[in-house]
C-alpha cells in the first residue's frame, strides 16, 4: 500500500494537502521570517490522523496522552464543521 496524497476538506474548502514521495516522509515545519517556533503548526495532529486512517479508534487526534485531556481547539474543529 502506498498513501499518495492527504487532502483535508472543511466544510468542502481544501484546508491543506499533504503530498507523500516514495521513500520516507518527515513532518517538519518550515521556517518562516519572523517565525522561529515549530509549536502549534498541526505536526502531531497531522501523524494522529495517519494513525486513524490505518485503524486506529480516533480518539488520539483530539486527545493529549501526555496530559491527559482533550485539545479544545481540534475538538472544537471536529464538532463544529463538516471534515473529509
Amino acid at each position: 500500500m502506498r498513501l499518495n496524497k492527504l487532502i483535508i476538506l472543511k466544510n468542502n474548502t481544501l484546508v491543506r494537502e499533504v503530498p507523500f514521495k516514495d521513500g520516507l516522509n518527515l513532518i517538519i515545519n518550515k521556517r518562516t521570517s519572523g517565525k522561529d517556533s515549530g509549536n502549534s503548526v498541526g505536526k502531531s495532529t497531522l501523524s494522529r490522523v495517519l494513525d486513524y486512517l490505518f485503524m486506529s479508534s480516533g480518539h488520539d487526534i483530539y486527545h493529549d496522552a501526555e496530559f491527559g485531556k482533550d485539545i479544545p481547539e481540534i475538538v472544537s474543529l471536529i464538532n463544529d464543521n463538516v471534515l473529509k
